[in-house]
């Protein structure tokens, strides 16, 4: 008996796994493109009616309703996110990704508590960044205090940092504040399982296995890299260049360049490397999950 609980114990070690998760989920999407695409067009639509409220900023005295943008946020996308969950396990058992449980309203209840549940735990790993963020937005735009947030101070502060260069000591304290974020990093890998095992109705399914969804996860990643390589190279270019124009101030005075270029192809790649692959990276953790439940069966 114990021996042949410790068979199917190595059985679902070995037989769900990251590796497995990327090919299955790279055949998936390569196989049902077009259903892909068009579930992609939904879901983008769908978000874009949470942002309906920011019409009223077109005009000041309705301008106070912008404000139901982040409620309809909230109304509207853990609900949403969960169905989309539930049709890409559709989908991973061959009953189709694009289904009406995308905009179903069954269990929406459930799904917004859920969903806020696992905002506020996420919020909780940001939490480090958050604070980070909230500092830096005190000294920029909070009350001048001289001596500590006053531009001289903060200058006097970055070159002892820098020893002597502003320049190098703003860009340790950015790659400190950059640091910050790991750990919500790590609480996105940590949690993103969760929806999927909720999907399938499996309580407890991922216990035991989070070290694989982390993987997994991770993996996934693989495909923002092209985004990630054009965004990093445009905005790198425009550091570099605000660099410049920080060190060497003419006679007219200090000129800041405009990010309109960088902005621009960062977009426009947005619009043609990231969008298409989301999809893709959320069928790595959604076949990592349904195998665990195959192999539980």
């Amino acid at each position: 008996m114990s021996k042949h609980t410790s068979n199917n114990t190595e059985n679902k070690k070995t037989n769900a796994t990251a590796g497995r998760a990327m090919r299955e989920a790279f055949s998936s999407y390569k196989q049902h493109f077009g259903e892909t695409m068009d579930f992609l067009m939904v879901e983008v639509m769908l978000r874009v009616i949470c942002f309906m409220p920011l019409l009223f900023l077109l005009r000041k005295d309705t301008a106070f309703l912008a404000l139901l943008t982040p409620v309809l946020w909230l109304a509207l996308v853990p609900h949403l996110r969960q169905n989309a969950a539930a049709c890409y396990q559709e989908g991973i058992e061959g009953r189709g990704l694009l289904s009406p449980q995308l905009i179903s309203a069954k269990g929406y209840g459930r799904h917004l508590l859920q969903g806020i549940g696992r905002g506020l735990l996420l919020c909780l790993w940001a939490s480090p960044f958050i604070a980070a963020t909230l500092w830096g937005y005190r000294i920029a735009f909070g009350d001048t205090v001289v001596g500590q947030t006053d531009v001289v101070s903060v200058m006097m502060q970055l070159s002892l940092i820098g020893n002597g260069d502003f320049i190098v000591g703003g860009a340790k304290v950015f790659g400190i504040y950059l640091l910050t974020l790991l750990p919500f990093l790590f609480g996105l890998a940590f949690h993103s399982g969760r929806r999927h095992e909720a999907a399938l109705q499996e309580r407890k399914l991922i216990r035991g296995h989070r070290f694989g969804v982390i993987r997994t996860h991770i993996l996934s990643l693989v495909v923002l890299l092209p985004f990630l390589l054009v965004a990093g190279w445009s905005l790198g270019s425009y550091i570099m260049k605000l660099v410049t124009s920080l060190t060497t101030v003419s006679a007219g005075g200090l000129t800041i360049p405009s990010p309109r270029r960088a902005l621009l192809i960062c977009g426009a790649a947005a619009l043609v490397l990231l969008l298409p692959v989301i999809p893709l990276k959320s069928l790595f953790t959604a076949h990592y999950v349904h195998d665990l439940r195959e192999d539980r069966d």
